[in-house]
């Protein structure tokens, strides 16, 4: 279980800046999804998430989330494109501002796109070392999976999935290799 970002919850409410700065100070992460949550639902034209943007920790979660958010799509454009340094890229922008598991966990259609356009096996490798969760893949990427012609890479794919998902219920369960 996460523990709560006291942040969230001024933001949630508002607060005046001492407050958050205050929180900041005392150790909360700026760089925390759900603090980001927090501020994408502030209406952009606030004055008070210009300040509390304006404060540097926020400023510099709030870049690493942009940052994060075009490696998705970048990451997006590689899998299409096949392309393996960047797709490798992308993935260490997203770990870099911490959004890596969150992303690939929340939006399994990286592994599905990946399945779809017939990525390279090395593309598929580095979603699964990076968080993307086999045990959570969707039923339309399963599909996908299932359309493919029964050959070489449609295997290498269903074991690297199976592999991945034994390997995740391990780690959940507790149990080391």
């Amino acid at each position: 279980m996460t523990q709560h970002n006291p942040l969230v919850t001024l933001i949630e409410h508002r607060a005046p800046l001492p407050a958050i700065e205050a929180a900041l100070g005392a150790g909360a992460e700026a760089n925390d999804v759900a603090v980001m949550q927090a501020l994408e639902d502030i209406p952009y034209n606030d004055p008070w998430l210009a300040q509390v943007l304006a404060l540097p920790a926020m400023a510099d979660a709030w870049q690493l989330r942009g940052d994060a958010d075009q490696a998705a799509l970048d990451l997006s454009g590689a899998i299409e494109d096949g392309n393996v340094d960047s797709a490798a890229a992308a993935l260490a922008t997203m770990r870099e501002a911490g959004d890596t598991a969150d992303m690939l966990s929340d939006d399994l259609t990286f592994l599905g796109e990946a399945v779809a356009c017939q990525a390279p096996l090395a593309i598929i490798e580095l979603l699964l070392e990076h968080g993307a969760d086999p045990n959570g893949f969707s039923r339309d990427a399963r599909e996908e999976l299932t359309k493919l012609p029964e050959d070489a890479y449609r295997e290498s794919v269903e074991r690297r999935l199976g592999l991945a998902a034994t390997e995740t219920m391990r780690r959940k369960a507790g149990i080391r290799p």
